[in-house]
């Protein structure tokens, strides 16, 4: 599963990756992913390990700040995305780094967070 097509000409400006597994759930939920796209079908609900925009990804990316947010300063979040706009993951995040959970962002585009903002941010990094 990647990202894109590693062309050499645009390597310089974005990020290709590549992931392998030999996990039978992954396998499966690409074969039912491939299997949608080329019937058309909406079988994207009935994946396990993997999450789709735009109906999964919103829900499943609070989900994970929740679950940081419960180990307090031992929580530790990365995200790595294109932008960062959505007004409720950005609220999520602040309340996360209230909480002492500390995170790091790595936004290609436009972020619509403020880090390191006293008593909102002061544990959010964006790069």
């Amino acid at each position: 599963l990647s990202t894109g097509n590693y062309n050499p000409l645009s390597a310089k400006v974005y990020t290709d990756v590549s992931f392998f597994s030999a996990k039978n759930e992954i396998a499966n939920d690409i074969i039912k992913l491939f299997h949608s796209l080329l019937t058309s079908s909406a079988t994207n609900s009935a994946l396990e390990t993997l999450f789709m925009a735009p109906k999964q990804i919103k829900p499943k990316i609070i989900e994970l700040i929740q679950n940081e947010m419960n180990h307090q300063q031992e929580g530790y979040i990365i995200l790595k995305a294109n932008a960062l706009v959505d007004s409720e993951i950005i609220e999520w995040l602040y309340q996360a780094s209230q909480k002492g959970v500390k995170i790091d962002l790595i936004i290609r585009g436009i972020c619509c967070l403020k880090p390191q903002v006293k008593g909102l941010s002061e544990n959010i990094r964006v790069y």
